[in-house]
């Protein structure tokens, strides 16, 4: 699952899960910086124009050494 934030004007709403991210009406894992996309969260839905948006994922790796 990926992890949520969410900025408006420089202060943090939420944090939480990514429930749903879509471009063009289709499931995808990406979207570059600037486009449009829909983004769903389950748990927030007070979106407004120009709010920024931050998805990450974290990965277990193992060690190499």
């Amino acid at each position: 699952y990926a992890h949520l934030i969410v900025y408006r004007e420089q202060n943090l709403l939420y944090t939480g899960i990514l429930d749903s991210l879509k471009r063009m009406k289709d499931d995808v894992d990406e979207v570059n910086s600037g486009d449009e996309c829909g983004v769903m969260s389950n748990d927030y839905s007070l979106w407004k124009k120009d709010d920024i948006i931050q998805v990450y994922q974290l990965k277990e790796q193992e060690k190499v050494l």
